[in-house]
């Protein structure tokens, strides 16, 4: 994808951070540099190159480095706790870890895990045989930037979220997954050249997927936010006026950050055309200030979960009457939907039923998780008769009269806080790894319109004292930060139903 965008446009922007800036060019000889890396220390097609890094420039070098060395990247979470990073390392199978000197500490050390990680890139420290500077680095020249045998099929990313288990599940994507994505969004939303897009998420967040492979295909600009500015909306908001942002992209709950302290009234944002938000419902009396403080752009609902990518949409302007909640919309083209009732039956107008899709876009499976996959990638005979894999989203859905979507909840216990996805169970596995806990349950409270946050119960074990703290110190060691429960209760006993599961109706109450 970088090769061909050099070869149209070797001088033009491809990523931005800060005071630093890359051309396409430049991003193919530092990625191609990577690549022949990678390549002496022994990689072959399919390895997973470990990528932890904040939002820098160094991101998409790793990113497009590894691609082009045949290997898949695999996103880490600089935020999460140690033995959540050991955990993916050793369950990918990951040897060789692009980081930087201030996060490499986080890393296992050499026999922490059976997976032992042979290098560590972009850190320079003279007392670890395992670690090259990225200037050692750029020694090497890749004469065969093409992926070293890698096909379409290839492995291009795992993406790690939370597992309904108790452990995290990798999402498997490959190149053509990968291109289909930036093709259809692409097309969708007109990407050129000379748009520039706000890239607010994280590499390990799937929204940052139209950051680092649509901009690339159409030849745009991708402008990565650094955390500090991400933090002081007015300062964001000065940034997008700087770097005349045409894309923005991001879940709501940014966006609200900007309305309500952004002093967007007080910038130039006129060359801001399209505001896509995704993850979570955005807040309607929000979305309406935010239309009217800018009213010349379009807006999109954009949903899908990150095992296929986006699937839906809806676009809109600010000519339009919002009285309720923004809808799903229709399925794109670049996939085909169908909503299933109980036991598969077929479902009208107005009924509500799970979402299935199929779609270009979508998943391998799960890394070494063939009995998930299996029960989550079904085949089923499609609008046209043919026989096709459909992912079971488990998110339940409602058709307007018009066929557009509603979202209506959820068909198991993952939901959506700030625009993470959190696994209730996870996070309840987690809290019954606690000596002192004998039982829990975990919900979800609806502080306000804007506001979700996690709730805990706790059945403490006869003769032990546990404090809320303890609890959340121990949740730390192995959950990210946006899923640890804001209140933790402790009760006598959990409810339970009849059946003997968790009532979790009457927890909420």
């Amino acid at each position: 994808m970088i090769l061909e965008a050099a070869d149209r446009h070797p001088d033009g922007q491809a990523f931005v951070f800060g005071k630093e800036s890359l051309t396409y060019s430049q991003l193919v000889e530092k990625a191609s540099g990577l690549a022949a890396f990678l390549k002496e220390r022994g990689t072959k097609v399919g390895d997973r190159i470990g990528v932890l890094l904040p939002p820098c420039i160094e991101s998409p070098v790793a990113v497009y480095g590894s691609l082009l060395a045949g290997c898949a990247f695999v996103p880490l979470d600089p935020d999460a706790p140690g033995p959540r990073l050991e955990y993916a390392i050793r369950d990918c199978g990951i040897s060789h870890v692009v980081t930087s000197d201030h996060l490499s500490g986080k890393l296992p050390s050499r026999d922490a895990v059976e997976q032992r990680i042979e290098s560590l890139i972009g850190v320079d420290a003279a007392s670890d045989p395992r670690t090259f500077s990225w200037e050692e680095v750029s020694e090497f020249e890749n004469d065969d930037a093409s992926g070293h045998g890698s096909n379409e099929d290839s492995l291009a990313y795992v993406m790690y979220t939370s597992g309904t288990t108790g452990e995290p599940k990798g999402i498997m994507h490959t190149n053509a997954s990968g291109l289909a994505y930036a093709r259809a969004s692409r097309d969708l939303y007109g990407v050129s050249s000379s748009d520039r897009l706000a890239n607010h998420s994280p590499l390990h967040f799937d929204i940052s997927t139209m950051g680092y492979l649509t901009m690339p295909l159409a030849n745009g600009t991708t402008v990565l936010l650094p955390d500090a500015h991400k933090k002081m909306p007015a300062s964001l908001s000065q940034l997008l006026e700087t770097e005349k942002i045409t894309i923005w992209y991001s879940v709501p709950l940014a966006l609200t950050q900007l309305v309500d302290f952004g002093a967007i009234d007080k910038r130039d944002l006129s060359s801001l055309r399209w505001i896509l938000f995704g993850g979570e419902p955005f807040p309607t009396d929000k979305l309406k200030h935010l239309m009217d403080l800018l009213p010349h752009a379009r807006y999109s609902n954009v949903y899908g979960p990150a095992e296929v990518n986006q699937c839906t949409f809806f676009n809109f302007d600010s000519s339009i009457s919002l009285e309720n909640a923004v809808p799903l919309g229709q399925v794109w083209e670049a996939a085909e939907g169908i909503v299933r009732g109980r036991g598969g039956s077929d479902v009208r107008n107005g009924e509500d039923g799970e979402l299935l899709i199929s779609s270009g876009t979508m998943m391998k499976g799960y890394w070494g998780r063939e009995d998930l996959t299996a029960s989550s990638v079904i085949r089923l005979r499609a609008a046209d008769g043919e026989e096709r894999l459909f992912y079971k989203t488990r998110d339940i859905v409602r058709h307007r009269p018009d066929g557009s979507l509603d979202f209506v909840g959820r068909a198991d216990r993952q939901v959506k806080v700030r625009g993470y996805r959190v696994e209730l169970n996870e996070i309840e596995a987690a809290i019954r790894d606690h000596d002192g806990i004998s039982d829990c349950g975990v919900v979800v409270s609806e502080d306000s319109e804007e506001e979700r946050s996690i709730r805990a119960f706790a059945a403490l074990r006869n003769g032990i004292t546990v404090s809320k703290e303890q609890v959340l110190e121990h949740l730390a060691l192995s959950l990210p930060r946006y899923a640890l429960p804001s209140e933790v209760l402790f009760v006598e006993s959990i409810p339970r139903t009849p059946a003997g599961k968790i009532d979790y109706k009457a927890l909420a109450r």
